[in-house]
């Protein structure tokens, strides 16, 4: 095939009078990003009816299936989009004028009305398949996709043929279709030639073509003595001698079935980078001027990455590097030497694809930014005199460094306050300056509630018993009291008490944060009451002192009267019996009671402890 011949007829067509514009549904196989940051593929068919339109969308999502997976294009699948636009023919198939010198013996000599004219031996090459309506494929894509860097026509003959140039690559669905259509692409959207002499018609210079022999100065000298690379002459035809390429037999170019070589691969990849730039954009946008203030400024690329990546990035601030490989940097005001600084970042891919330097610095890319350092404000103090309170108390707040304008998040406006949270808080303070500009600080203040004390006793006490007090709710404990009481025990004790060590005890707990609280109880100590003691010869009681009930035992004849009185002389108890009785004192308040016995004739009175 001539790409060249190719790329001509199909100038020449864009430049003809257009006709009448049809609209046509695109489907998406493949979108990565938008259309300006990509390589757009647009697939289209050839020779497929209406009723082949499934046909061929098998057909476009396995050839891009098969297309992402071959070197180089697979590094850089997310570099592509793909589409495609459905548009039937009225016949199933491709033209065969069987004029060609090469033509198949066995192929059907026909006409077959195609949407694009799809046919066989052009040039007199019967395995050269292009379309010879160039004027509908120009509408299709101007009306369509007009924004498109390659298409693939697909053919749908079974029949080995295809062409490329122009942006254009055709080929059929024969049984190596993904390897053809590969080749043919291969001179569509990289413009490599035939590693295969196709006639001095054919002989150009391209990337994997060339009349240099020389290995110091030859296009390919980077490659040479590796991966089968040389400079080897072209054969099988007048004039093949007098051009060269780098492999014999080696490369898809030549041979269907191997890879791009090493020379192909370098072209190809170049291409890419060409049409698609690594970096999307820059985070603020490049050549701006950013003033540096106290909190840090961030500067974000955001890339496209190779798989496996092979991005270089590096940062330099003041020409001194300061980020290898990442997106992003954060810059201080501290990190600002000058007034006004340099940040820049450059891009490269690094891909081992690429070799010659021309190339991979044409790729180079390079974005700046001006940094001002701006003059900042001594840093705004706010200082407590405790920064820890317990509920009740109060902390002075105080801030310094603020030239303007003072506003606290409680409404003050003094520099120096009182404050008397009643639970933990966050204090603000904002200063304005003259020019505007605001710091604020915050300072924390926690508040510990105070603890639940407690205080008790085991009284009601009479004189000489032991006094028993209780304390709970903190770690440290201070009692004072009547009679000038004190104790730092949590449940001291009085032995011996008397009745001027009655009243009220307190007692002041101290928890694990400082703070105290304080509870109070009563001791009650009564003195013995003047009563004649019985006479055991008359009467008994026991227990006493008593708890739950008490036995009575009496030699006095008749019908006795028993009766208890408090101290404050009030009747607690009545029972009528003879000789022996029991009495419950369970409902009784624990204290000393008198009690009375008596038959008519003689009356014996006591006391009555009950615990």
């Amino acid at each position: 095939m001539n790409p060249t011949v190719l790329r001509l007829l199909i100038c020449f067509i864009l430049l003809s009078t257009l006709c009448h514009a049809q609209k046509f549904p695109v489907d998406t196989l493949q979108k990565t990003g938008p259309l300006n940051q990509r390589i757009n593929v647009v697939i289209l068919g050839d020779g497929y009816t209406e009723g082949e339109m499934a046909k061929f969308d098998q057909d476009t999502k396995q050839f891009m299936a098969f297309f992402m997976t071959y070197d180089p294009y697979k590094a850089y699948k997310d570099y592509f989009n793909f589409f495609s636009i459905k548009t039937p023919s009225k016949q199933s198939g491709a033209t065969n004028p069987g004029t060609a010198p090469d033509r198949y013996p066995d192929q059907p000599v026909e006409t077959k009305e195609t949407f694009y004219g799809s046919s066989f031996g052009t040039n007199d090459i019967h395995r050269l398949v292009t379309i010879r309506n160039y004027q509908a494929f120009s509408n299709v894509m101007a009306t369509n996709f007009p924004s498109y860097n390659l298409v693939i026509m697909i053919v749908n003959t079974s029949w080995y043929g295809g062409s490329g140039g122009g942006n254009l690559a055709v080929f059929t669905t024969n049984g190596q279709a993904n390897l053809i259509g590969v080749h043919e692409i291969a001179h569509a959207f990289t413009g490599l030639s035939d590693e295969y002499f196709a006639g001095a018609g054919y002989g150009r210079e391209s990337p994997n073509m060339t009349r240099n022999n020389n290995p110091a100065t030859i296009k390919w000298k980077n490659w040479l003595n590796q991966f089968n690379v040389g400079i080897h002459s072209h054969t099988g035809g007048e004039g093949a001698s007098s051009w060269y390429k780098p492999t014999t037999r080696n490369c898809m170019m030549e041979v269907n079935g191997k890879p791009l070589c090493a020379v192909c691969q370098e072209a190809t990849a170049s291409q890419i980078l060409q049409l698609v730039k690594p970096v999307l954009t820059t985070q603020p946008a490049s050549d701006s001027r950013v003033t540096v203030k106290n909190t840090p400024e961030r500067f974000r690329l955001s890339l496209l990455k190779p798989n496996p990546n092979t991005l270089k990035v590096e940062w330099w601030l003041n020409d001194v590097a300061i980020g290898h490989n990442i997106d992003e940097v954060a810059i201080t005001n501290a990190q600002l030497t000058e007034n006004t600084n340099t940040l820049r970042v450059t891009v490269l891919d690094t891909t081992a694809y690429i070799r010659l330097e021309n190339p991979r610095q044409q790729h180079l890319y390079s974005y700046q930014w001006a940094l001002e350092k701006a003059t900042l404000l001594t840093p705004l103090s706010l200082s407590s005199t405790r920064t820890s309170l317990c509920a009740g108390e109060s902390a002075t707040l105080s801030v310094k460094n603020c030239p303007g304008k003072l506003n606290w998040s409680t409404g003050d406006t003094t520099s120096v306050f009182t404050v008397s949270p009643t639970h933990s808080t966050a204090y603000s303070a904002r200063c304005t300056s003259a020019d505007g500009a605001t710091q604020t600080a915050t300072l924390e203040i926690t508040v510990f509630p105070l603890p639940k004390a407690k205080a008790a006793n085991t009284g009601p006490y009479l004189e000489a018993q032991t006094v028993q007090l209780t304390a709970d709710g903190g770690t440290r404990y201070s009692w004072h009291g009547p009679m000038n009481f004190i104790s730092s025990e949590q449940n001291p004790t009085i032995t011996a008490a008397n009745v001027n060590q009655s009243g009220v005890y307190t007692v002041d707990v101290t928890d694990a944060n400082g703070c105290m609280g304080s509870a109070q109880t009563v001791v009650s100590i009564s003195p013995v009451l003047s009563v004649a003691p019985p006479s055991t010869d008359l009467f008994r009681i026991f227990p006493n002192p008593a708890h739950d009930q008490i036995q009575i035992q009496s030699t006095l004849t008749g019908e006795l009267d028993f009766v208890l009185f408090d101290n404050a002389g009030h009747e607690r108890l009545k029972k009528v019996f003879r000789g022996t009785t029991v009495v419950s004192t369970e409902n009784l308040p624990k204290a000393l009671y008198v009690y009375r016995v008596s038959n008519g004739k003689q009356t014996i009175t006591g006391k009555l402890l009950v615990e």
